[in-house]
């Protein structure tokens, strides 16, 4: 397993180019089953991007440029989303496990109610972002990431770490 270390959090990466692992380029992240595995998805334009009670299990995104991206209840385990701007997402009620999020674009997003384990936030940019009630149950780390008037209210940051981040305006409200 590929691991990668940041002051006290060890955060284990999803691991997308084992030898024997072949994901398949799909052109929607919707399925009928509510679960999308082993794939790529990117270089899409997208006026807007919906997700709800959805799972995404290994698999890659990259270059995916939207102007309002809505997640709510949206699984993601063992994902890499790289070079992407989601916008003014809305992201709620959702889990994250071995996740890595890279050169991303996140700016006024509103993150609520996620779950946070061996997630790995490197080189994004959060400005006027809002954190509610997110809740790292595993390690955490921000590694040079932007945070520009960005708020946490209510959340559970105890494995959380920010290495190299620049935190401008940003207020921790209540919570760990």
């Amino acid at each position: 397993m590929s691991t990668r270390t940041f002051g006290h959090a060890t955060i284990t990466l999803p691991e997308l180019d084992d030898h024997g692992l072949y994901l398949s380029h799909v052109d929607t992240l919707d399925s009928p089953r509510g679960t999308v595995q082993e794939f790529t998805y990117g270089d899409a334009d997208l006026r807007s991007l919906d997700l709800s009670d959805a799972r995404l299990v290994t698999g890659r995104i990259t270059g995916v440029h939207t102007k309002r991206a809505e997640f709510e209840a949206l699984n993601l385990h063992r994902v890499e989303i790289t070079g992407s701007d989601l916008g003014a997402a809305r992201w709620t009620e959702s889990k994250l496990t071995r996740v890595h999020i890279r050169d991303c674009k996140l700016m006024g997003a509103a993150l609520d109610g996620l779950v946070l384990d061996d997630v790995l936030f490197e080189n994004c940019k959060f400005d006027y972002a809002t954190f509610e009630k997110v809740r790292a149950t595993g390690p955490v780390a921000f590694t040079g990431c932007a945070f520009t008037e960005a708020t946490f209210t209510d959340c559970d940051l105890a494995d959380v770490v920010f290495s190299e981040c620049t935190l401008r305006l940003t207020e921790f409200g209540a919570g760990r």
